[in-house]
């Protein structure tokens, strides 16, 4: 039958809701997120055939914030809270972010940012709070020079300061910072 057929299956789980596709033996659940599949849905395709839908999950890009514990939600919480320093001082904002949180010596620039705490390419390691940082981008002459850094706010959002504080799309803040 493995010759002729894909069997594909995507679960869902407390918190979070329906996982993305996967097939013929990958991972798929909750691994390292501690909450319970609640459902299993199973297909049967055509061996080649693509996915009955998506296959990208709300955990594959990062940590649902749901799932994230007290310190990471009042991190987001401030994040909401504390203005833009001004244009051009994403790496000041952050470091205000996480004095107001508790935490000592994190001012620095995005590019170290990057250098120093951006250690995953695997974006389903990201937490709620966490940096994101590129050490360079070619879209302003200062990107250039110090990079660009944002906050991971679960969900696959970010929110960074250009001036003013903004929200957007993990995949969108990657693509565009990206270069």
């Amino acid at each position: 039958m493995a010759s002729y057929f894909d069997v594909w299956y995507k679960v869902h789980v407390d918190s979070v809701g329906w996982l993305g596709w996967a097939k013929d033996g990958a991972v798929t659940g909750s691994t390292g997120y501690g909450v319970h599949v609640q459902a299993v849905q199973v297909r049967l395709t055509r061996k080649g055939a693509n996915a009955p839908g998506t296959t990208i999950s709300p955990c594959l890009l990062g940590q649902p914030f749901t799932l994230a514990n007290p310190m990471q939600k009042k991190i987001v919480e401030l994040v909401r809270q504390v203005p833009s320093p001004g244009p051009g001082l994403c790496s000041e904002w952050i470091a205000g972010i996480y004095e107001r949180a508790g935490f000592r010596n994190v001012h620095t620039d995005a590019c170290d940012y990057y250098w120093d705490y951006c250690k995953y390419t695997d974006y389903s390691h990201l937490k709620v709070g966490m940096v994101i940082a590129v050490p360079s981008h070619t879209h302003t002459r200062m990107g250039s020079i110090y990079g660009h850094v944002c906050l991971y706010i679960g969900n696959n959002q970010v929110m960074d300061n250009v001036g003013q504080i903004r929200t957007l799309d993990m995949a969108y803040w990657l693509d565009y910072y990206s270069t």
